[in-house]
């Protein structure tokens, strides 16, 4: 299995200098070791959040065909292959989610107390897995509209007041430059997760 390293000390030195410009210049470089290949030209990205419950930041790095959650330290707490909708170029030309989007949301959209990982795959399939493990929670396919070629783009939010329990989808016209004016709303008890 091919592995690559990615490199945190960009996003450090830009967190450094916003909180503390007299330090900026003083940083120390984190190399973590990836469980995949980065996707290259942009394809894919970086999330944080708590996805074990320790109390620390941990990784949730995406490429094409796959994602993996990482603790800080480099240990792998779950990896997974995946037809992940990420995309790389301009999103009038290629479509959404655009340049270095991971294509995923985190959040404890169940109310359980525990996050979860959702992600939009290439066949209008949203994905529900455990945060801390990857395993598949739910899986919810909704169609897209007529004169799209898919659902590109994802969001999770609070729309009714209930908390992040509601899903935003976006897409683009298939033919000619691209402009993502489908939209489409949907609360995730609808939706049986």
């Amino acid at each position: 299995m091919k592995t690559s390293a990615l490199k945190l000390n960009r996003l450090f030195l830009l967190t450094m200098a916003l909180i503390m410009p007299s330090q900026a210049a003083s940083y120390k470089e984190y190399k973590i070791p990836l469980p995949f290949a980065m996707g290259q030209e942009g394809k894919g990205g970086i999330l944080t959040a708590d996805m074990n419950s320790d109390g620390k930041l941990d990784l949730l790095v995406t490429s094409p065909g796959q994602l993996a959650a990482l603790e800080t330290n480099g240990k792998t707490l779950w990896f997974r292959k995946a037809d992940i909708r990420v995309s790389a170029g301009s999103s009038e030309r290629y479509g959404l989610p655009g340049h270095d989007a991971p294509g995923t949301q985190v959040c404890d959209i169940d109310g359980d107390g525990l996050v979860e990982v959702l992600f939009l795959d290439q066949s209008n399939t949203i994905h529900i897995l455990s945060g801390d493990t990857g395993r598949s929670k739910s899986e919810i396919t909704i169609l897209n509209p007529k004169g799209s070629e898919r659902w590109e783009h994802m969001a999770v939010v609070n729309l009714r007041g209930e908390g992040d329990k509601d899903i935003v989808l976006q897409c683009t016209n298939s033919k000619g430059y691209r402009v993502g004016h489908y939209l489409a709303a949907y609360s995730v008890d609808n939706s049986k997760a």
